[in-house]
């Protein structure tokens, strides 16, 4: 499957302020949630909505895999970032622990994620 380039953020992010980092954050989330287009997104977030309703809190990867084995898959794994920034954005969902990564070779620093308390 050929890839396409979808452009690079080409800013040097080591040395950034935060408020720059963040900046240069939301312009590449901005250009990943417009290459997946907002079908992508919306169907995904419900997805994750309808899937922690049912479940409880549940890692950011096990989210991902059952959107896309439900037909929500986007042309990256990465546009899921602006998936769960718009939810979070949205006050629907929040963090509620971490866990060990299992596609990031067990790493640390996967999100566990819950609805939000009201």
């Amino acid at each position: 499957m050929k890839r396409k380039n979808y452009g690079q953020l080409l800013i040097p992010l080591e040395g950034l302020e935060d408020d720059d980092f963040r900046a240069a954050r939301d312009v590449a989330q901005d250009r990943v949630e417009q290459a997946a287009g907002n079908a992508f997104v919306e169907a995904a977030c419900a997805i994750v909505l309808e899937h922690l309703t049912l479940n409880g809190p549940t890692t950011a990867e096990a989210l991902t895999n059952e959107c896309k084995r439900r037909g929500a898959v986007p042309h990256d794994d990465r546009a899921f970032g602006p998936v769960y920034r718009r939810l979070l954005g949205r006050r629907q969902i929040e963090p509620c622990g971490t866990a060990i990564r299992t596609k990031g070779h067990g790493t640390a620093g996967g999100r566990i994620w819950k609805l939000t308390s009201q």
